[in-house]
């Protein structure tokens, strides 16, 4: 099951073959994000919670307040989003493999999220 936030040509999450455990951990493959002229692929991403990443980013769309992010505790590579005084939502992240990193970000309308929170939720559903 694939989710794809795509806000244009050069502005694009996509995340795939999530495997989640039944305390909502689990991980996902980041298998490509576009941030500008820049690129990364095929980086495993974990997770501590994602129905609270889902629940979060839900009341960013809903309020334009507050933040969600996609994480563990013990690693670096993260997705966060967050929503900012002029009433956008930006995404930050860092993915690190081995010695190489590569941070990102760009912003976007909350208008980007509904589809991207309706793909989540049947990852969610999906059994």
């Amino acid at each position: 099951m694939d989710v794809e936030l795509k806000v244009s040509e050069s502005e694009v999450i996509n995340l795939s073959s999530f495997q989640k455990f039944d305390d909502g951990s689990g991980w996902c493959v980041v298998v490509n994000i576009k941030s500008g002229q820049f690129s990364c692929s095929d980086v495993n991403l974990y997770f501590n919670d994602l129905n609270c990443f889902y629940r979060e980013l839900k009341l960013i769309y809903e309020n334009l307040k507050g933040g969600a992010q996609l994480k563990t505790n013990y690693e670096d590579n993260h997705i966060s989003f967050k929503a900012t005084s002029l009433g956008h939502i930006e995404l930050i992240g860092m993915l690190r493999e081995g010695n190489q990193s590569f941070n990102f970000y760009f912003e976007f309308d909350q208008s980007y999220l509904p589809d991207f929170l309706q793909q989540i939720e049947a990852v969610l559903e999906y059994k």
